[in-house]
């Protein structure tokens, strides 16, 4: 990295780099070795046998995955000043890493809520729980889970391009518009264009700047652009090289398509109930059953120590309570980290010009959704 980056401004992208380089790096750090040692601590001993610990352990890997594909380019992006992106590296990592952060993403928030669903069933319906909660059952559980929300993401890997923006013959000369860092270090690339298109823009190019060649403080750049002119009157096949950051380069539905609406309007909003929606109504309706088993278990305790009997449930009393605690724990964790995502980006800042001005509180949001991802372990 050089210096003239990291002296730059600290919005890139609406987003301040300082809380998001090293709030992304101890998340991911911090996330790295809890969910590998969750992974390894759930998958032996007696834990194996729990179907509940089974869900953990396939969290942890699926964790990691939202890390390494989502946190880990969204500091790539900030530590390289915007000009670096694992999507547009090439139109295949744009479908497939666009792919695997939204099916990443969802597969977890699911899992999470199976959980819910998991120990709901083990502490209402013992008899179906026998054949429902087991460690094989999880597996196919998640199994069908991983199936279905990528299908539900499938249209990623066939639609998306990774588009350059509209092409003009000359260089840009004013780079306000991107992130002081962009502009000082644009990667360049260069295009051809028609040649009839080349001589009509060139007559147009001649007459507007003759206006801003009269004012002195131009006069080097116009006896560079004169030196230019000369070279490109004499080429009969190409015009002059265009020069594109590739910043620029973005992955999303070719314009005017339908998919583009689809993608607009539509999906958005799928995303957010497959992501946090319909995952957080689910764990609420599965701790509603446990509460309300847990409450009713614990009456029956106290009625027969009240009538000096013993209590012929031993201590599931208490490991009803511990799960219940653990379960109520994360589901409130996920709603207070996952909820203020969606609601800024889907409702408060419906223009994404309006992101720019909170840098600070954009980051914070984010960082808070990729806590939920690496912090589950403790």
């Amino acid at each position: 990295m050089s210096s003239n980056i990291q002296a730059t401004t600290t919005s890139v992208f609406g987003l301040d780099t300082r809380l998001i380089r090293y709030g992304s790096l101890f998340l991911l750090i911090v996330g790295t070795f809890g969910n590998i040692v969750s992974f390894i601590i759930f998958s032996y001993g007696t834990l194996r046998k729990s179907s509940t610990f089974r869900y953990l352990a396939l969290l942890s890997l699926m964790d990691l995955l939202v890390l390494y594909s989502g946190l880990l380019d969204l500091f790539l992006m900030i530590e390289y000043g915007g000009t670096f992106s694992l999507r547009s590296l090439s139109p295949i990592s744009c479908r497939l890493h666009t792919f695997i952060t939204y099916w990443s993403q969802h597969s977890s928030s699911w899992i999470l809520s199976f959980i819910s669903v998991d120990r709901a069933i083990a502490t209402n319906c013992i008899q179906f729980a026998k054949k429902f909660c087991t460690p094989r059952s999880a597996e196919y559980i998640v199994g069908i889970i991983l199936l279905l929300t990528g299908l539900l993401n499938c249209h990623e890997l066939i639609f998306l391009r990774l588009q350059n923006p509209s092409q003009s013959l000359e260089p840009r000369l004013d780079s306000t518009s991107l992130p002081t860092s962009l502009a000082a270090h644009e990667p360049l690339m260069t295009y051809e264009s028609d040649i009839n298109h080349n001589q009509s823009v060139r007559k147009r190019h001649i007459h507007s700047t003759t206006s801003v060649c009269d004012n002195s403080p131009w006069n080097l750049l116009c006896l560079t652009r004169k030196k230019r002119e000369l070279i490109s009157a004499n080429l009969t096949t190409y015009a002059t090289p265009v020069k594109v950051p590739m910043s620029n380069r973005r992955c999303e539905p070719l314009e005017g398509s339908r998919y583009e609406y689809f993608w607009d309007h539509v999906w958005e909003w799928i995303d957010v109930c497959l992501y946090a929606l319909i995952p957080f109504t689910v764990m609420s309706i599965g701790t509603f059953f446990i509460v309300y088993r847990v409450y009713y278990q614990q009456r029956r305790v106290f009625r027969s120590r009240r009538s000096g009997s013993s209590n012929p449930m031993g201590t599931t009393p208490n490991k009803a309570k511990s799960l219940f605690y653990l379960l109520f724990t994360l589901n409130l964790l996920y709603f207070i980290l996952v909820s203020p995502v969606v609601f800024v980006t889907t409702i408060l800042f419906r223009d994404p010009s309006a992101e720019v001005s909170y840098p600070r509180f954009k980051a914070t949001i984010y960082l808070m959704q990729y806590c939920n991802h690496s912090l589950n372990f403790i």
